[in-house]
C-alpha cells in the first residue's frame, strides 16, 4: 500500500510501529516477488485492497506449489469491499483468518473492523465499530432499525470536525454531528456492519438502483473469473446500463453468454450486465482501489451498449434473420411492450419489459405455438431470435417446479406456493411490491394432474416442494408462505419441515382457509345458488385479472367448472378450498402445525357462509396465530388494489422473521 494514502500511511506504518512491531516496506506490490517476499521477510500480516488480494490469488494459481511456507498469523483488507467468495479463496490458501476493516481519511483511518478469533467474523461485513460510533442514517438524518439499508453515518475523536475552507462541502456532509460517510450500508442485530456501495456509484437503470457491488459478488463467484467490476455505461432510454469487467481465470472457458446466464441465475433480470468486457488486467487507482468512474470511457463504453446482445446458441445459424418463427415472436413481444422492441435480437427487458407483461407475452406463445417456456429459461433467452430456437426445438412441458420470480438481494428468500390454478404467474405483481432486497421463489405444479384431488395429495405436493427448496437453500430457517390453496400446502410443509427439526422462520398463510372451512351457513341448495351467483358478481374484477394470468386451455376448463357447479365452486370439489366437503377426495386432516403462523385474510367473507376470523386455522396452529385483516374480498387480495396492502404486511413479518444475510 502506498505511504500517501492513509491505509498504507496509518494502518500499515504508523499503527505498526505505535505497538512496538516492525514493517516492511515493499517498493509497491509486484506479483511475482510477493510470495519470495513473505519467505524473506517472514511477516506476521500484510493489510491490502481486494484488487491486491484478488492479484495474489491468480498468481497462486499460475504458480504450483504457492504460497509455501509462510509465518502469516492473519490477513487484514480495507478501503474497498472485499467479496466473500475472495475472503474464502484467501483463508483456503494461506490458512489464517482474513479480517475486513472500514476507513476513511476523515476519520484518521480505521472506523470498523472483524474481530479476530476465536470472536466471530462475517463474510461480507466490515465488523464492529472502533473507537467511534457508527450509525445508519436515511435521507432525513433519522437512524434507521437493524437489517434497514441508509447511509453510513460516523462520530468520535477521531472523525473530522469539517473540510478547511471548503462550507458546502460541510453542509453536505455533517447531519446533527454525524458525518456522513457516502457509503451505503446497514447493520444486523449483532452491530455488525454491512456495506452496499459508494451513493455517487450506484447505478440508476431506469429508476432501478443498482449497487455494482452486488453485481461484483455475483461474478466473483463463477468458477472462472477472477476479477470482475460492475460499473454504470450510458443509455438514451434508461439513462444507465450495466456492464462488467471480468479478468479470467487461467484456462477458462467462459464466454459472454455463459456468464450473462449464470448472473441470470443469482441476479434480478435488471442487475445482470447486458454487456461483459474481458480484459487482462481491470484499471485502478494509485492507490491500487478499483476506480469505477470512468471506467466506460477506458474500455471504450462512453457511447452506451446500444442494442448489441450476445450472439444466440444452439441452432440459432439455421434460423436467419427471415424465420417465420422469430417474426411472429417479435410480434407478440412487440404487442406485449406496447410498440417495442424493433429487431429480432433486442431482449424483451433491455426493451423495458417487466415480469408483469413477460406473463402475458408467455401466455400469448404458448397459446400460438402449444409450448411451455419457462420463466428461468425466458429470463435468459429474451430475445425473438432465440425464443424462436426454444419454440422450434419444443420446451419442456412440464416446467420447473420452483420459479424465480426476483432473484438477487441481501434477504432471506421468500418461498410461496402456487393458488389452485398451479401457476406461479399470479405471484409477478406482489413480488414486484415487496422490498426490492427480498428474493421471491414461487412453486408451480408440475403438471395439471398434480392438482386434480388425490388423497394423500396435499402431503406428496408438500414433500416435492422441500426437495426443491432444500435443492436451493440448503439450510433453514426458511420463510414458507401460500395464497388461497397454497396456504395448505404451505401449511403441510411447514408441519413436515418442523417435524423433521428444521427451522421455519415464518409461515405465511395469505387469504385460505383451513382444512374443513369454510362451514356453509345453509344447506339449501337454493340458497346455495343465489349466495354463489352474488359472489361471483362481487368477485368479477379479480376474476377477469386471474383468467388474464391463465394459459388458454386451462381458462377453458376453470370457465366451464365455474358456471357448471350450481351452488358456487365452494362445494363442487374445486381444489381452491379442500374442506369437509372434499375430504373424500383429498383426505388431508392434518395433525397440528407446533410452529407459530401469521394469517392475512380479507376484510369480507363469502356469502352464505359462516363468518370465522381465524378462517379455522387456530384448530390447526397450536404455537400462535396472528391475523391481520387488509380489507378486500375472499380471492381478491392478490389483485389490485388489495395486492399494496397484501405486500405491506406480508413485508412487515418478512422482516420481523429474519435478518438481511
Amino acid at each position: 500500500m502506498p505511504l500517501f494514502h492513509i491505509h498504507g500511511l496509518v494502518a500499515g506504518l504508523l499503527a505498526s510501529l505505535a505497538s512496538g512491531g516492525s514493517v516492511v516496506c515493499a517498493p509497491g506490490f509486484r506479483a511475482d516477488d510477493f510470495f519470495e517476499w513473505l519467505r524473506t521477510f517472514r511477516p506476521t500480516w500484510y493489510s491490502a485492497v481486494p484488487t491486491i488480494h484478488q492479484a495474489v490469488l491468480k498468481r497462486a494459481r499460475e504458480v504450483p506449489g504457492l504460497p509455501g511456507d509462510h509465518n502469516l498469523r492473519f490477513i487484514r483488507s480495507c478501503s474497498s469491499p472485499l467479496a466473500p467468495s475472495v475472503m474464502s479463496d484467501l483463508e483456503g490458501l494461506f490458512g489464517v483468518p482474513v479480517i475486513e476493516a472500514y476507513g476513511m481519511t476523515e476519520a484518521a483511518h480505521q472506523m470498523a473492523c472483524n474481530p479476530l478469533p476465536p470472536r466471530p467474523r462475517k463474510p461480507g461485513s466490515v465488523g464492529l465499530p472502533t473507537g467511534i460510533e457508527i450509525a445508519v442514517l436515511d435521507g432525513n438524518g433519522g437512524a434507521v432499525p437493524p437489517g434497514t439499508m441508509g447511509e453510513v453515518s460516523i462520530r468520535g475523536p477521531s472523525v473530522t470536525s469539517g473540510y478547511l475552507n471548503n462550507p458546502e462541502a460541510n453542509a453536505r456532509a455533517f447531519t446533527g454531528g454525524w458525518l456522513r460517510t457516502g457509503d451505503l450500508g446497514y447493520r444486523d442485530a449483532d452491530g455488525y456492519l454491512f456495506l452496499g456501495g459508494r451513493l455517487k456509484e450506484m447505478i440508476n437503470r431506469g429508476g432501478e438502483k443498482i449497487s455494482p457491488r452486488e453485481v461484483d459478488d455475483v461474478l466473483l463467484s463463477h468458477p472462472g473469473i477472477a476479477q470482475a467490476a460492475a460499473f454504470a455505461v450510458p443509455d438514451e432510454r434508461l439513462g444507465e446500463d450495466i456492464a462488467a469487467a471480468v479478468v479470467l481465470r487461467p484456462g477458462s472457458p467462459a464466454d459472454e453468454a455463459g456468464i450473462r446466464a449464470y448472473a441470470t441465475g443469482k441476479l434480478a433480470y435488471f442487475k445482470v450486465p447486458r454487456r461483459i468486457v474481458f480484459v487482462e488486467e481491470i484499471p485502478k487507482g494509485p492507490t491500487g482501489k478499483l476506480q469505477r468512474a470512468g471506467l466506460a470511457g477506458k474500455l471504450g463504453l462512453s457511447g452506451g451498449i446500444g442494442t448489441r446482445e450476445a450472439p444466440p446458441t444452439g441452432g440459432a445459424d439455421d434460423l436467419g434473420k427471415g424465420s417465420g418463427t422469430a417474426k411472429e415472436i417479435l410480434g407478440l413481444m412487440t404487442k406485449a411492450l406496447g410498440g417495442a422492441p424493433r429487431g429480432l435480437d433486442i431482449g424483451f427487458f433491455d426493451a423495458g419489459g417487466d415480469s408483469i407483461q413477460a406473463a402475458a407475452f408467455l401466455a400469448d406463445v404458448e397459446r400460438r405455438f402449444g409450448v411451455d417456456v419457462p420463466i428461468g429459461v425466458f429470463i435468459v433467452n429474451a430475445t425473438a431470435r432465440r425464443l424462436a430456437v426454444i419454440v422450434e426445438g419444443g420446451a419442456s412441458s412440464d416446467p420447473a417446479i420452483l420459479v424465480p420470480v426476483k432473484r438477487g438481494g441481501r434477504l432471506p428468500p421468500f418461498f410461496c406456493v402456487h393458488p389452485h390454478d398451479g401457476r406461479a404467474t399470479l405471484y409477478f405483481g406482489l413480488a414486484k411490491r415487496l422490498e426490492d432486497d427480498r428474493p421471491f421463489y414461487a412453486f408451480q405444479a408440475p403438471s395439471g394432474e398434480a392438482l386434480r384431488p388425490a388423497p394423500g395429495g396435499i402431503e406428496r405436493m408438500a414433500g416435492r416442494y422441500i426437495e426443491a427448496m432444500h435443492a436451493l437453500r440448503p439450510e433453514g430457517p426458511y420463510l414458507i408462505g401460500g395464497y388461497c390453496f397454497g396456504a395448505l400446502v404451505a401449511f403441510e410443509m411447514a408441519r413436515k419441515l418442523a417435524a423433521e427439526g428444521v427451522a421455519v422462520g415464518l409461515l405465511a398463510l395469505m387469504d385460505g382457509y383451513a382444512p374443513g372451512f369454510p362451514i356453509p351457513a345453509s344447506r339449501s341448495r337454493a340458497r346455495g345458488a343465489v349466495f354463489a351467483f352474488i359472489d361471483r358478481v362481487r368477485r368479477i374484477v379479480p376474476l377477469l385479472e386471474y383468467l388474464s394470468h391463465m394459459p388458454p386451455g386451462r381458462k377453458k376448463e376453470y370457465m366451464a367448472r365455474l358456471f357448471k357447479a350450481p351452488i358456487g365452486d365452494y362445494r363442487s370439489g374445486v381444489p381452491t378450498l379442500p374442506g369437509r366437503e372434499n375430504d373424500a377426495a383429498w383426505r388431508f386432516d392434518p395433525t397440528p402445525y407446533p410452529g407459530s403462523a401469521i394469517l392475512i385474510r380479507p376484510g369480507r367473507e363469502p356469502w352464505g357462509f359462516r363468518r370465522e376470523p381465524a378462517m379455522g386455522w387456530e384448530k390447526f396452529v397450536s404455537g400462535g396465530l396472528v391475523v391481520e385483516t387488509v380489507g378486500g374480498y375472499h380471492r381478491s387480495l392478490i389483485f389490485r388494489p388489495h395486492d399494496r396492502a397484501l405486500a405491506a404486511a406480508l413485508d412487515h413479518h418478512l422482516r420481523r422473521a429474519g435478518p438481511a444475510e
